[in-house]
């Protein structure tokens, strides 16, 4: 802004020289006669104001057009009192170009009073500064936007002086020390640093001051006002004077001035971190554990292994040694009958006959046995099964004489499993439900109800039932509900059934009561 110490005394005869000069110094001069309104200016205050040249005679009107409209009321109370007050008028105000562009203007004016001391006349000077008050504005908004972004960042940014001191520290970092704006600017960075942290700290702020670095990065602990630790990482930068001072090389930089620091809480990844640490030691001593279990695990199932294959080899020997005893004794009596033929009394006879039977029955149990113990333990492959037609198998194998009947109540499921087990299972009950039955019209009927996890199949019959006191006996190995003679039965079959479901990692169990049937019901994984 100009300022005029005395006042300005133009003589209008010498308007050229006058506006020769001002033109030089890049300003526009006005005179405005207050009796006609009638104002002059030179070519330069037309260009500032955005006239087309040539016109240097216009009236107050067309100045006040140009005159933005929010700054009009002000300016004229402006001027008056300056004119009131016999003051210079100095003032800063915006216009309004043709082509709608605002610029601003500094005008310095001064009021001339006739021998009675009524102004008649006023002069000024103006000049554009408009790039001026751009750049003043455009400065504030910077010094705007930067204060908002330091005071609301998500990390703590602080100013520290070449000596530690704090000189300014925005909101997330008084919420990470826990101190105020007057606590933390009567300390330094070094008092509240961790005492393990501070050589390390002061080791790189001794090399950025040395100009060997440009920033650096460390994890560090700053004390909490309530005493506690804080991880932080901290990274840091030297601001530097804008040219090197005297005696400098024009290589050198500028002289320290302060540091700017960003500081940003870690605590939460430093405790995922050791709880992780400690996590891995875990899973290690877990994994050590884990390793030694599998060594046991593995000579357990090599000794068991061999146990199997021995147990195996033990249960053929001794059926292949029990059993031909068996045929022998079997063949004896046969060969007896046939030599005494005709010489034997009836009795005799029927006794040869019932031996017969309970050798057959002896060898049954033999083949029950050898089945039994291998049951769970025989290696089978897992195959797409069709149950409706797994079934359909079973049953013509069974072949139940009419009138009996099996019934398959649909749908039923089709399923990855192991086709020779399910088979096994379906044919002991189906087989078991016929051959216990009581009237040769019986019915069988098999379904099914699926569950999340596994299928419940179900195998009923219309038979005279089994006590309550008998449905966890009948599951075990030799046990029969009626005499030996009396059924063709080993006991065995419905072991086999329990232990072969158990294996699948499924359950069986009856419902029955007596002259009501009796239906087994086992679940099968899906």
């Amino acid at each position: 802004m100009i300022q005029i110490r005395e006042p300005v005394a133009v003589n209008i005869d010498n308007t050229e020289h006058l506006t020769l000069a001002l033109d030089a110094a890049r300003m526009g001069w006005w005179d405005l006669d207050l009796i006609t309104n009638k104002m002059l200016w030179n070519p330069y205050h037309e260009a500032i104001f955005g006239y087309e040249p040539g016109t240097p005679e216009r009236n107050y009107l067309d100045w006040e057009r140009r005159v933005h409209p929010e700054d009009l009321e002000w300016i004229h109370q402006a001027t008056h009192r300056a004119r009131d007050l016999h003051e210079e008028l100095a003032i800063q105000y915006r216009i309004i170009w043709p082509d709608v562009s605002i610029h601003w203007i500094s005008a310095l004016g001064r009021f001339h009073y006739d021998e009675e001391g009524h102004p008649v006349r006023m002069l000024g000077i103006v000049t554009d500064v408009t790039k001026h008050k751009q750049a003043e504005q455009a400065l504030q908004e910077s010094e705007e936007r930067f204060r908002a972004t330091f005071e609301q960042a998500a990390v703590g940014i602080a100013h520290v002086g070449l000596d530690g001191r704090w000189l300014c520290i925005n909101q997330k970092l008084h919420e990470i020390v826990g101190y105020t704006s007057e606590e933390i600017l009567e300390r330094t960075f070094q008092d509240i640093t961790h005492p393990d942290d501070l050589e390390t700290d002061l080791e790189y702020v001794n090399q950025l001051l040395a100009g060997k670095i440009h920033t650096y990065s460390m994890e560090k602990r700053y004390i909490h006002k309530e005493g506690f630790t804080v991880w932080v990482k901290l990274t840091v930068a030297l601001v530097r004077q804008e040219s090197a001072g005297p005696g400098h090389s024009d290589l050198a930089i500028g002289a320290p001035k302060y540091f700017i620091s960003v500081i940003e809480d870690i605590g939460e990844r430093k405790r995922i971190e050791a709880e992780s640490r400690q996590a891995q030691l875990e899973l290690q001593d877990r994994a050590r554990e884990l390793a030694g279990l599998n060594m046991l695990l593995a000579q357990s199932a090599a000794n068991l292994e061999q146990r199997n294959q021995e147990l195996d080899q033990f249960v053929y020997v001794v059926s292949h040694d029990l059993k031909a005893p068996l045929r022998a004794i079997a063949n004896l009596s046969e060969w007896i009958e046939s030599d005494l033929e005709g010489q034997l009394p009836p009795d005799n006879q029927l006794q040869l006959q019932l031996l017969r039977t309970r050798v057959q029955r002896m060898g049954a149990m033999i083949d029950g046995l050898l089945e039994y113990s291998r049951a769970g333990r025989i290696k089978v492959a897992i195959e797409k099964v069709v149950v409706m037609d797994l079934l359909t198998e079973v049953i013509d194998s069974l072949d139940p004489l009419p009138p009996f009947t099996v019934q398959i109540e649909p749908p039923m499921p089709i399923l990855k499993t192991k086709p020779l087990l399910l088979g096994q299972v379906f044919a002991n009950l189906i087989s078991n439900a016929i051959k216990h039955h009581d009237r040769p019209d019986g019915c069988v009927k098999v379904s099914v109800q699926e569950q999340p996890e596994y299928y419940e199949f179900s195998i009923s019959d219309d038979g005279p039932g089994i006590a309550p006191e008998y449905h966890d006996k009948i599951f075990t190995i030799f046990q029969t509900i009626k005499t030996c003679d009396s059924q063709e039965s080993t006991g065995i079959g419905l072991s086999i059934v329990k232990k072969i479901v158990e294996a699948e990692g499924g359950v069986i169990h009856l419902e029955s009561q007596i002259g009501k049937g009796a239906t087994f019901r086992f679940t099968w994984p899906k």
